[in-house]
């Protein structure tokens, strides 16, 4: 499964998260990814930053099993910062035995595809997450989980593409 949205705002005024697009998929092992891709400069030699933004994840996530081995999900946020370094917020979930309970997870960055140990986020990033909590509680499991996405207030989803 992997499916692919843009987001548009629906008042840049307000406090909506400022990310551009969502991409749901699975790991070659099977482990379900959803990934936030942030505004900002993510271009590149394509041009398009959500494309970039995607392979920067996977080849992220390949080149570090270690990290992502035992995880029943991962939710990442995908950013670059002022020195157009490239950066992924990784969030890993383990077992969960109740879906409608709270649950542990941790938490890891990279910076160009190496693993940074100082790690910090945004509060965009604790929005999506809190979304996710939600959604995740409201789910009847894992598959259900993955296959439908969390409202996030203030940001319009359009598919671009699904299969």
């Amino acid at each position: 499964m992997e499916r692919l949205e843009s987001f548009t705002q629906t008042d840049v005024f307000s406090v909506v998260p400022n990310f551009k697009g969502r991409f749901t998929y699975n790991l070659e092992g099977g482990t379900p990814v959803r990934a936030y891709f942030f505004e900002g400069e993510f271009e590149g030699p394509t041009g398009n930053s959500l494309d970039n933004g995607i392979k920067y994840l996977k080849s992220t996530l390949e080149e570090n099993p270690r990290i992502v081995n035992g995880a029943s999900f991962l939710i990442a946020g995908i950013w670059s910062n002022e020195e157009k370094d490239r950066m992924l917020d990784l969030f890993k979930y383990g077992e969960i035995k109740n879906w409608s309970k709270n649950t542990e997870f941790g938490g890891f960055a990279f910076r160009n595809g190496v693993y940074v140990p100082d790690f910090a986020t945004c509060e965009d990033t604790a929005i999506i997450l809190s979304a996710e909590a939600k959604h995740r509680r409201r789910s009847a499991g894992l598959e259900e989980y993955m296959q439908n996405v969390p409202n996030i207030d203030g940001l319009i989803p359009e598919v671009i593409s699904q299969r």
